[in-house]
């Protein structure tokens, strides 16, 4: 992250100052530090500023462990887990396929992420991929420096910006039922589809 920490900072900073209810974690080969609520936050992002990019060769990163740890502890299905980093992982006892599964199957939040490795492919750009895609995530890929704040704001808006979604059955049902729900937005995911209880008419 050393080419791109700037960058990293202005885009976490975007996030933070959009909502109160945000929690910020740093992590290498494992969590390093964190905050929670929007003025620990900025504090913390202006000591990350301050401080700079650790040195190269100060350890790997372990970028899909700390995904499973994050998002083992979160008690609320009403969040999301959003990542800006390059990407790079060299140190998960995870793979980025066993990390998908876990959160599919443990219905942890969804994976958003800020990519900012501007070079790479998308052949190299494969194995993280998976995580969003499996979660009902998204991944932006900022083209350049200069393109980050506006692709920070874009996925600050869908992240941030809830919906109501209103069913209107044409009839009474007496049975458990399945919804199937799509939509023709591709910035719209939708997660967790379940059997809803019998409803009938309300009077």
């Amino acid at each position: 992250m050393k080419q791109t920490w700037d960058q990293a900072i202005a885009a976490a900073k975007q996030f933070v100052e959009k909502t109160e209810d945000v929690g910020l974690f740093t992590f290498r080969e494992k969590v390093l530090g964190y905050a929670i609520g929007r003025v620990k936050s900025e504090e913390m992002l202006d000591q990350l500023a301050k401080q700079g990019p650790s040195p190269l060769g100060s350890g790997g990163t372990a970028l899909y462990d700390t995904l499973i740890e994050l998002g083992s502890h979160l008690k609320t299905h009403n969040a999301a887990l959003v990542l800006i980093s390059d990407g790079g992982d060299n140190q998960s006892t995870h793979t980025s396929e066993a990390t998908a599964l876990l959160f599919e199957r443990s219905s942890w939040p969804p994976v958003f992420a800020l990519i900012l490795d501007y070079k790479e492919t998308d052949k190299s750009r494969g194995y993280f991929k998976k995580i969003p895609a499996a979660t009902g995530g998204m991944i932006i890929y900022p083209s350049s420096a200069s393109k980050v704040p506006a692709a920070a704001d874009q996925l600050a808006g869908i992240i941030l910006n809830s919906f109501v979604l209103s069913l209107q059955a044409p009839e009474s049902r007496t049975d458990m039922a399945k919804l199937k729900l799509e939509s023709a937005r591709k910035d719209i995911n939708l997660l967790h589809v379940s059997e809803v209880p019998p409803c009938g008419p309300v009077h």
